[in-house]
């Protein structure tokens, strides 16, 4: 009878630890499923295996807080560094481009009225002897 117990231990002890197999753990449950006196035992080991890992399961939790918390801080810092960089990059472009596109505006307007041909305006040099007089009609119909 003492090692039927201390098999039934055993499997239990498996269980909480994780090393017991799928057979062995359905033969622990049909056990435990007939029998009350193994029940109580059972609830108890569980609740005792709870209350001893529930610090250490805790401390993991708080590991990986913290371990989250400094991944999700570093994604932020480097996609605001990221962000910065683009916009630093893209206000850099932007600048050279108005840059470029007011000097084009500027020189075409300089050159413009300096390069274009006369159109309609027309200049005439007139030579007239001394003493002689000369009248001139100017496009606007006035006489000179």
């Amino acid at each position: 009878m003492y090692s039927e117990e201390r098999k039934i231990e055993d499997l239990m002890i498996g269980y909480f630890s994780g090393t017991l197999s799928e057979k062995d753990q359905l033969r622990l449950f049909d056990l435990i499923a007939f029998n009350e006196e193994l029940k109580s035992k059972f609830d108890e080991m569980a609740r005792t295996r709870a209350i001893l890992h529930i610090p250490a399961i805790e401390s993991e939790k708080e590991a990986n807080y913290k371990k989250i918390w400094e991944q999700m801080e570093e994604k932020t810092t480097s996609s605001r560094n990221d962000f910065r960089l683009w916009f630093s990059t893209i206000g850099k472009i932007a600048a050279v481009f108005i840059f470029l596109v007011t000097v084009s505006f500027a020189l075409f307007y300089i050159y413009k009225d300096g390069t274009a041909p006369a159109g309609n305006r027309m200049v005439y040099e007139t030579f007239s002897p001394a003493g002689s007089q000369t009248k001139i009609l100017l496009p606007d119909s006035t006489l000179v």
